[in-house]
């Protein structure tokens, strides 16, 4: 196997390499060939090795021209690139893709511009014609996926329909967060994976139409089967209660318990999707429970299945601001 480096020439000793090209090919250091504002020519029988970021203001591939996918975050700029008869473009390989190495990024970003215009494609592309473009990533079952969950505005946390593992998902992956409507798409970096278990839920307050003293109705969701909320002796228009929690919560399921051997009353659960109202004072959005007098069930919504990403934020391209997710 040729050993890649950063030196002008290098002639590899062997036979194949991971590539698939002799280990005897004498590789250029490409981001050293050409100045930025030219039409750089890797010429036929040449074999040029990206081993750094290189930017021209166009390239045209005659030989050979390899990324090294050992060698992480490199960028390749140009206004437009072109694969000519017999040219070969190399982006990883069948047997060591690209990100097989931990960090490994093959970037191609084309210019909003080129100062030499193609004399029949113009600028702003990427084209091979009679030649071979060879790019390879790590295989992933599932490029995209639909969310199990709506996603808050800064949310940091993304609920799936699929385990991302099995997508092919992993830490240090770039995601793409498409709107649902008119708006920009935003640019996450995973920083965790992990299974969507349960968790408990943050009670800001429990009020309740009537209630006695020594069984208050924040007893009934204090995560203590032991304690209770009363409402004895209570009118049919008093029998309810309110769960205010400080922050929103994504809730899949919702049972009640009734002290034994009482009759288990009929009620109902409702939701309210509470709203941030500042000029009322409120500094805090609240999502109800509430239970009252109606035919007897018990409310299990469909329970999320899934993976949970925990996703954190980079920074935009073209100098724009950071974002949050």
């Amino acid at each position: 196997q040729a050993r890649h480096t950063s030196s002008t020439d290098l002639v590899g000793r062997g036979s194949l390499n991971h590539a698939g090209l002799l280990a005897e090919t004498a590789w250029k250091n490409a981001s050293e060939q050409c100045a930025e504002n030219v039409v750089c020519v890797v010429p036929a029988g040449e074999a040029w090795l990206l081993s750094a970021n290189m930017t021209v203001d166009a390239l045209k591939i005659e030989g050979i021209f390899k990324w090294d996918d050992t060698v992480p975050g490199t960028v390749l700029t140009v206004g437009w690139l072109n694969v000519e008869p017999g040219g070969n473009l190399k982006v990883g390989s069948a047997i060591a893709p690209i990100g097989a190495v931990l960090g490994v990024t093959a970037t191609i970003y084309i210019k909003r511009t080129a100062i030499n215009q193609h004399p029949v494609h113009g600028d702003r592309f990427l084209n091979g014609h009679g030649s071979t473009i060879d790019i390879h990533g790590l295989p992933m079952a599932r490029t995209w996926c639909l969310l199990n969950r709506t996603a808050r505005a800064g949310s940091t946390e993304l609920f799936l329909n699929f385990d991302p593992s099995a997508m092919g998902w992993k830490v240090g992956d770039r995601i793409g967060l498409a709107t649902t409507s008119m708006g920009t798409s935003t640019k996450h970096q995973i920083v965790d994976i992990r299974e969507a278990t349960d968790e408990p839920l943050v009670l800001a307050s429990a009020v309740a139409g009537k209630q006695e003293v020594n069984l208050p109705a924040s007893n009934a969701f204090d995560d203590n089967m032991d304690s209770l909320w009363s409402s004895y002796n209570a009118k049919a228009e008093e029998n309810w209660i309110v769960f205010n929690f400080s922050v929103p919560h994504d809730l899949t399921r919702f049972r009640f318990f009734w002290q034994e051997p009482r009759y288990a009353p009929q009620y109902l659960v409702e939701v309210q999707h509470g709203q941030r109202q500042v000029d009322n004072g409120c500094e805090r959005d609240e999502w109800v429970r509430r239970c009252r007098g109606c035919p007897q069930r018990e409310e299990r919504p469909r329970r999320a299945h899934g993976r949970r990403l925990r996703a954190a934020v980079e920074p935009r391209f073209q100098g724009e601001s950071w974002l949050r997710a």
